[in-house]
C-alpha cells in the first residue's frame, strides 16, 4: 500500500544538493502553483500495478471481457489509482497553504507521494489540520467511488468494476496512512495530539518517531515472516516499506529537531558583518596571498563600489592553474551575482539552510536592497544547530 508523506525543508544530515527522489524526478506540471515531479521509480511501480490489474485481478474477478478490455481497464484503474495518491497529496498542501505554510512541490515514487511543504507547523491545531486532510480526502474519494459502483454496476460493468476498486484501495489508503507511526499522517496526528497534551514540541515529536520505527520493525518482522512462509513478494515490499518507513522516521525526526532549533532565528543573527570584500580587478595570486592566507576565509564577496557583482571561492580559484594566477583578475572566475543565491537580513535562518541545501556554495551572501551587509556561513549555521540541539531546544 503506498504511503504518503510529507517532508519539512530537506533533512539536516542532507544540506546536500536536492533530496534523492528530487535527483531522479521529472516534472510532468504544476497544479495550484504546485509543482508536481514523478519519481522514476514511480514507473516501475505504475507498470506493475497496470500488469497486476490487467493481467490477474480483473480476468480473476470478471471472466469474459476481451484482452483489449482487461489491459484497457487496467491501465485506466492504475492512473486514477495514482491519481487519488496526487489528490491526498494536493490536499495536505492545500490546507498548507492556507494556513501560510509554503508547499515547494509533490513527488509521486515507488511508495506512494511525498509533499515538500516548507516548514513545521507552528501548533498542534495546524499540525493536526495539515495531517489529516490526506486521509480526509481519500475517505471522499472512496465514498465518490462507491457510489459511482451503486449508480453503474447494472450499466457497465467496466465502470462498476474500476469504481468499486478505486473504492477499496482509497479506503485501504486512508486507513494505512492513520497508522500511528511518524511520518505517516496518522503519526503526525499522534504528534499534534501528543504536542497539546505535553506542550512540549520536541517531546511529542520524540515519542511520534519512536512509535514510527515501532511500526517499521513490525513491517519488516512481518514481512520476513510473509517471506518464510513463501509470498515472496508480499513479504519483500513489506521488508521494503519498513525500511523506508524507519528511514523517513529517522530523518524526519532530525528534520524537525532543526527546525526547532531555528525557529526565531533570523540571518541577521547569524551573518558575519564585518567580512573581508574583494574588487573585481584584483589578480589571483594577491587574492591568495592578501586575502586567504590573511584572514583564512574561503569566499569573499566582490564589489563594484558598494553593489556586490559576485562572490570568489577558493573553488573559483582552484579552477584556474597556479601559473596563471599572476595574470588571471576575480571578474575573470568569480561567480556573478546574477548566477548567486542570496538572502536577507531579516529572512529566517530556515529559509537560509533551504539555500544551502539547494547549492553547494558554503557562503551566501546577505544582501538588503543590493546593498551587501554581511555573509553567512553553511559551518557557522550547522554549528549553531549543533549547539541548539545538544542544549535541548524545544517549547
Amino acid at each position: 500500500m503506498p504511503t504518503c508523506v510529507h517532508l519539512k525543508s530537506g533533512p539536516p544530515d542532507g544540506l546536500r544538493k536536492g533530496e534523492w527522489w528530487m535527483a531522479r524526478s521529472i516534472r510532468v506540471g504544476t497544479v495550484f502553483g504546485i509543482q508536481v515531479y514523478l519519481h522514476y521509480s514511480w514507473f516501475l511501480v505504475f507498470g506493475a500495478v497496470a500488469f497486476t490489474l490487467g493481467f490477474l485481478y480483473f480476468p480473476t474477478y470478471h471472466v469474459g471481457w476481451s484482452v483489449y478490455q482487461y489491459w484497457v481497464i487496467g491501465t485506466l484503474t492504475a492512473v486514477l489509482f495514482f491519481g487519488s495518491v496526487l489528490i491526498h497529496e494536493l490536499a495536505h498542501s492545500l490546507i498548507a497553504l492556507y494556513e501560510g505554510i509554503q508547499v515547494k512541490d509533490i513527488t509521486l515514487f515507488i511508495f506512494g507521494g511525498v509533499s515538500n511543504i516548507q516548514k513545521e507547523a507552528d501548533s498542534p491545531g495546524v499540525e493536526f489540520r495539515i495531517a489529516v486532510a490526506g486521509p480526509a480526502a481519500s475517505v471522499a474519494l472512496s465514498i465518490l467511488f462507491l457510489a459511482l459502483w451503486f449508480l453503474t454496476r447494472r450499466l457497465d460493468e467496466s465502470v462498476g468494476a474500476m469504481s468499486i476498486y478505486l473504492a477499496t484501495v482509497n479506503g485501504l489508503l486512508a486507513g494505512f496512512n492513520m497508522i500511528p507511526g511518524f511520518p505517516l499522517d496518522g503519526g503526525r496526528v499522534f504528534r499534534s495530539v501528543l504536542w497539546k497534551i505535553t506542550n512540549s514540541y520536541q517531546r511529542a515529536t520524540w515519542l511520534a518517531s519512536g512509535a514510527g520505527r515501532l511500526m517499521a520493525y513490525l513491517f519488516v518482522l512481518g514481512g520476513l515472516a510473509l517471506f518464510v512462509a513463501g509470498n515472496w513478494v508480499n513479504g519483500g515490499w513489506l521488508v521494503m516499506l519498513g525500511w523506508f518507513l524507519a528511514n523517513a522516521a529517522g530523518s524526519s525526526y532530525r528534520q524537525s529537531m532543526v527546525n526547532e532549533a531555528l525557529r526565531g532565528v533570523s540571518v541577521a543573527d547569524m551573518m558575519a558583518r564585518d567580512c573581508p570584500i574583494v574588487e573585481e580587478q584584483v589578480l589571483l595570486s594577491d587574492l591568495m596571498r592578501d586575502y586567504v592566507l590573511r584572514y583564512n576565509f574561503t569566499a569573499f564577496p566582490v564589489l563594484r563600489g558598494t553593489t556586490l557583482v559576485g562572490l570568489i571561492t577558493i573553488d573559483n580559484l582552484r579552477t584556474v592553474p597556479q601559473d596563471q594566477w599572476v595574470r588571471t583578475r576575480v571578474s575573470q572566475v568569480m561567480t556573478t551575482v546574477e548566477r548567486l543565491k542570496t538572502v536577507n537580513p531579516w529572512d529566517e535562518a530556515l529559509h537560509a539552510l533551504q539555500q544551502f541545501g539547494e547549492r553547494s556554495e558554503s557562503q551566501l551572501p546577505v544582501v538588503d536592497e543590493g546593498r551587501l551587509v554581511g555573509l553567512l556561513s553553511r559551518s557557522k549555521l550547522l554549528q549553531f544547530i549543533q549547539l541548539r540541539e545538544k542544549a535541548g531546544a524545544g517549547r
